[in-house]
């Protein structure tokens, strides 16, 4: 399969300057990778600009995702990337019909091509939320690594569900619903050798200390925001050699939404 799937964990919000027009609880809360409502950028408003500015100029992005958010479906999210001129922004993009994903509160964008700015602001306006305030616990801007060859068939997703049952003396069953958690069980047979080093070697040296990562299985699919899992990535199998000397290499690890 062509190069549909898309990795990212270069992620420019934890490690630049972060600035926000309003907030009740701070914008560096970002920073933390829990996907909690408690521990997240809140704003007074129902509106609200956050501004990334990394501290290395001409920098590479490519997707944008805000996640675990309180945000409606018909919230409007604009994404801006300038480079030196204000006036002259080289990329912008507004949600709304493709906005937050009712049920999953995360929305995502992906640029066409990779492009090089100094830095990036989010617009975010959502008139019509009942709460009167965004909620904001997880966000992502920067690169992206889109593999020659994508999953594979024997990639997985799922959902498990966290309940309290009691059971009463008549064998009547009490459920209390705590929370859900997407998953998905991902193969790659597919990486080419220059891959390894260059891409996955760096993934895996992220992952490995916490940070989340994001998993777009189909940036073609039209509901590619739906599909997309942010979280932990554990591997569960080493890179191997499934074709002998041709040149494609496997991998298998397991991606948890970070809730």
């Amino acid at each position: 399969m062509a190069g549909i799937s898309l990795l990212a964990w270069n992620n420019f919000v934890l490690t630049s300057g972060l600035t926000a027009s309003s907030a009740a609880m701070p914008v560096s809360n970002l920073t933390d990778e829990r996907g909690s409502s408690s521990v997240a950028w809140q704003t007074v408003g129902p509106s609200a600009l956050l501004t990334i500015t990394p501290s290395i100029k001409q920098q590479t992005w490519r997707v944008f995702g805000l996640f675990r958010t309180n945000l409606t479906p018909f919230a409007t999210i604009t994404v801006t990337l300038y480079s030196g001129d204000l006036s002259a922004p080289l990329l912008t993009w507004t949600g709304g019909a493709d906005g937050p994903e009712p049920g999953y509160g995360q929305a995502i964008t992906i640029a066409g091509s990779d492009v090089v700015a100094d830095y990036c602001t989010i617009q975010i306006d959502d008139p019509g939320n009942p709460q009167g305030f965004l909620n904001i616990p997880l966000a992502y801007a920067g690169p992206a690594w889109i593999p020659e060859t994508s999953l594979s068939y024997d990639t997985t997703f799922g959902v498990d569900p966290t309940i309290s049952s009691q059971v009463a003396r008549g064998g009547q069953e009490y459920l209390t619903f705590l929370y859900s958690q997407r998953r998905a069980e991902l193969a790659f047979y597919g990486f080419r050798h220059g891959e390894i080093m260059a891409q996955l070697a760096e993934l895996q040296r992220t992952a490995a200390r916490g940070p989340n990562v994001l998993v777009v299985p189909d940036v073609t699919s039209p509901t590619f925001a739906m599909e997309a899992i942010y979280g932990r990535v554990v591997a569960t199998a080493d890179v191997a050699f499934p074709y002998a000397a041709a040149d494609r290499r496997s991998w298998k690890a397991r991606v948890t939404e970070r809730l």
